[in-house]
């Protein structure tokens, strides 16, 4: 290969991009062009001009490949951003969506103003949300579950860079079975969040190649309604909660409704629901009131 341009590649590789039907071919090939540098984008932007050497550009274009065929950028730089922190992310965990991070906010807001110690977080993936907890809540500690041990080794490298391992503890275990009423027996909980599967059967079918041809299904799938996670997750959480603690949900945009109804099924009152930056509803919580 004849050296190019950081520029000249750049603009090869999100041509390719573009011809695959990527929309956001500009920028991941200038992500991926500091990822193989080992610089950030700013870098890449205000260096046009800079020679790549034949190997850089062999390894550029290998990757250009790869996200061609809808590979998520994340996945192969292998980290993601998230509430301003980075988060080592691989196959075996969702990457962490900005959407999110009104979940994430929303809890915070409610730790500072109940006093809150413990939180229990069912279905970690990345760790994103326990560590983001910990790092703004120096006193909570946070337990939590993740049934796929691949992807509590993410969380746990992501706790130990993030120095908040020591208040972070995990467990393998699938909410379903019995991880919850073993928890049950020895902890209460001020709060349990969750961001849980909540892909319906039919949203499944429909969703993008860069979703659902390389990130966990496992992750994504809340049965054929996509509301199982909410009713087993609800239905437990009066055995784990401390009186007056709460339960926050992340929700899809059209399942407001339902889950509220399913928090007030089982003795959550308050309940209430916020929206994201694009005005759609993104977060349930609701507290419980022991008798």
């Amino acid at each position: 290969m004849n050296s190019l341009s950081l520029d000249e590649a750049i603009r090869q590789g999100a041509n390719i991009l573009q011809n695959a039907g990527i929309e956001t071919a500009w920028l991941d090939a200038q992500l991926l062009a500091a990822f193989v540098l080992g610089q950030d984008r700013l870098y890449v932007l205000t260096n046009p001009q800079l020679g790549l050497t034949p190997e850089q550009g062999h390894e550029f274009f290998a990757l250009i490949e790869r996200r061609k065929k809808f590979e998520p950028v994340a996945y192969i730089v292998k980290e993601c951003e998230f509430m301003g922190l980075r988060f080592a992310v691989n196959e075996h965990v969702l990457i962490p969506r900005p959407d999110t991070e009104i979940l994430v906010e929303a809890a915070i807001a409610k730790i500072r103003e109940c006093g809150i110690r413990r939180v229990l977080e069912i279905g970690t993936g990345s760790g994103c949300i326990a560590v983001s907890l910990a790092i703004n809540c120096p006193d909570v500690h946070v337990i939590t579950v993740d049934v796929s041990p691949k992807a509590l080794n993410v969380a746990r490298r992501n706790a130990e860079v993030n120095k908040v391992s020591e208040r972070i503890s995990f467990a393998e275990g699938d909410v379903f079975a019995d991880v919850c009423e073993e928890l049950a027996v020895t902890e209460k909980f001020g709060m349990i969040i969750s961001n849980p599967p909540y892909i319906s059967a039919g949203e499944m079918a429909q969703l993008e190649p860069n979703v659902k041809n390389f990130e966990p299904h496992t992750a994504l799938f809340g049965g054929d309604d996509g509301l199982d996670f909410y009713r087993e997750i609800s239905r437990r959480a009066p055995s784990l909660l401390e009186p007056s603690g709460v339960i926050m949900f992340e929700i899809g945009c059209d399942q407001a409704m339902p889950v509220h109804n399913i928090l007030s099924e089982h003795g959550l009152a308050d309940i209430t629901t916020m929206r994201d930056l694009a005005d759609k509803d993104r977060v349930v919580y609701g507290t419980y009131h022991r008798a």
